[in-house]
């Protein structure tokens, strides 16, 4: 396992030459959030650093089935992981909303 399995992701198979920043945009008590930014986009990386990948495993899931409808407004979900220190991660699509209902984005 690589020392930094997001990282690695975004750099390869997420289809970017550079990172260009990453912020926390919060969480809640049990998850880390947080915006990659790079030349091909902008990702929303959660991780925990004490739960195994079955949770963002079955995140991913509902997501995906979710996203599949095309009903509603979801990330799409691309990478499930372990992280090399213990715990786990999932790398989605961000997907930017503002405050007015005209300019949310469109999925």
């Amino acid at each position: 396992m690589t020392e930094d399995p997001v990282r690695e992701w975004i750099l390869s198979e997420g289809k970017a030459t550079q990172i260009t920043g990453i912020r926390s945009i919060g969480g809640g008590c049990i998850n880390l959030a947080s915006r990659y930014d790079t030349d091909a986009g902008s990702f929303f990386v959660k991780t925990n650093r004490s739960i195994g990948p079955s949770m963002f495993e079955g995140e991913a899931l509902g997501l995906n089935a979710m996203y599949e409808t095309r009903s509603i407004c979801v990330p799409k979900p691309f990478k499930v992981g372990s992280l090399p220190t213990g715990g786990s991660y999932i790398i989605m699509e961000y997907i930017e909303f503002s405050g007015s209902r005209s300019n949310q984005v469109q999925c």
